[in-house]
């Protein structure tokens, strides 16, 4: 199993975890689960910058290759993603580990610039290629072979997705950032394109990639394909676009550069809402569906990393979009999640505990669809606290008293106002 350690970096003092196929970070805001998730990230990113590495140098001097793979492909890569907590984080290390021979440790001696150390499979897959040119790889079969190779060496045959929080912002301002990314001139660019960091412009990218794909809304992208497909992904689809509707509250669209839902009104006709005047809780989950939408649509093997699913949704919303969830990594997806919600951790459990019924099938997948059913043997939650992490599940299922804390407070406040207002009464009484 892939294994990531960090020490001394951010909010993070020691953490061990083992990267399972689902996997849940809580804990209160600033202790660290947005830099562990970036963490993972950063290293699952690995195997597409050795790819971009490999087929666009134009130089093809092996130590220039391997200087360029350590500095500016993985370094640039790991301050793009992290900027100032890099800074200040001295002596540091974060070290993820593939397979028993495949390692890469990103360190930071006394107060020396940061280091990459690689294990030496990786340098012996940059030198056998060091000699290939452009034209080799213009060849489709190559470019494959490569990759195939990567994902044997990394053990990642997943395509990274970090779906960051404050995700109803960038969802106003796409199109604004947008033409940020795609600028090339000018210092005012520039200075904004800075101020995004990496995880965030990939996202604004991949929603940017994938806008026109909505063009003629979801339910007319099955229709399409309705006699192409087996009957089992069909129903699989079609679970999941009525659970995405039921979240978002209407079927998303893009049309002549416009984005837009169509929501229901009262008296069951259809309305056209821009999506600059959707609620806020739709502009957070919107896309959130979308990319999960399109590549379970594409047969696509996704990570994705998601902060914060929870953010401006209604107790019931949140209990649909764990249930999205569970569908999209029961398809065979991976998922990294961090919440502070009682309620996403409650339905993860449910559907971490519907393993345990056997033999009832029918009557299960009547509360439990069985396609949104967690891996129960491949699925971890950790409690983030004071730079430390420790493991937040016990007997297969998440401990939701960990996150709990605020609740006890605000039930033990009421309880001692219960108990002064009969002690007061008492003695007015008396």
């Amino acid at each position: 199993m892939q294994k990531i350690i960090i020490h001394n970096f951010g909010p993070i003092k020691e953490c061990e975890i083992d990267l399972a196929q689902f996997i849940v970070l809580t804990g209160a805001q600033a202790a660290g689960k947005s830099t562990i998730a970036k963490a993972i990230y950063y290293f699952s990113l690995v195997k597409e910058i050795c790819f971009s590495l490999i087929t666009g140098s134009k130089n093809r001097n092996l130590d220039i290759l391997k200087g360029d793979l350590r500095g500016s492909f993985l370094l640039q890569t790991f301050y793009d993603l992290f900027g100032g907590m890099v800074v200040s984080s001295i002596d540091c290390s974060l070290e993820c580990i593939y397979t028993e021979k495949t390692k890469i440790r990103v360190y930071r001696d006394g107060n020396s610039l940061l280091k990459i150390e690689l294990s030496e499979n990786i340098d012996e897959l940059v030198e056998r290629y060091a000699d290939r040119d452009i034209s080799f790889w213009a060849i489709y079969e190559n470019s494959q072979q490569l990759n195939h190779e990567l994902e044997n060496l990394f053990n990642l045959p997943y395509t990274p997705i970090y779906i960051p929080a404050g995700r109803s912002v960038v969802t106003l301002m796409t199109d604004f950032m947008g033409e940020l990314l795609l600028s090339n001139g000018g210092t005012r660019s520039r200075s904004a394109m800075q101020n995004l960091d990496y995880a965030t412009q990939k996202y604004v990218r991949e929603v940017l990639l994938l806008r026109k794909f909505f063009s003629e809304g979801t339910s007319n992208r099955l229709y399409r394909v309705r006699r192409a497909w087996g009957g089992s992904k069909m129903s699989l689809m079609k679970k999941f676009l009525l659970l995405s509707e039921k979240i978002i509250k209407g079927e998303y669209f893009y049309r002549e550069g416009a984005e837009f839902l169509r929501v229901k009104k009262f008296d069951g006709e259809t309305a056209d809402v821009w999506i600059n005047f959707a609620l806020s809780g739709q502009q957070e989950i919107l896309w959130v569906c979308n990319i999960m939408f399109y590549h379970l649509f594409h047969g696509d093997r996704v990570f994705i990393i998601l902060e914060e699913p929870e953010a401006h949704l209604y107790p019931d919303s949140q209990k649909y979009i764990s249930e999205l969830i569970g569908m999209f990594v029961h398809a065979g997806n991976r998922a990294i999640i961090t919440t502070h919600s009682p309620y996403i951790l409650g339905e993860f459990n449910n559907l971490l505990y519907a393993n345990e019924i056997q033999g009832v099938d029918e009557q299960r997948n009547e509360i439990v669809d069985e396609e949104e059913i967690l891996p129960y043997d491949n699925s971890r939650a950790f409690y983030v606290a004071d730079g430390f992490v420790k493991d937040a599940m016990e007997d297969h299922l998440i401990i939701n008293s960990l996150i709990d804390g605020a609740s006890d407070e605000i039930n033990t406040e009421n309880e001692r106002l219960i108990e002064l207002k009969w002690a007061t009464e008492e003695q007015n009484e008396n």
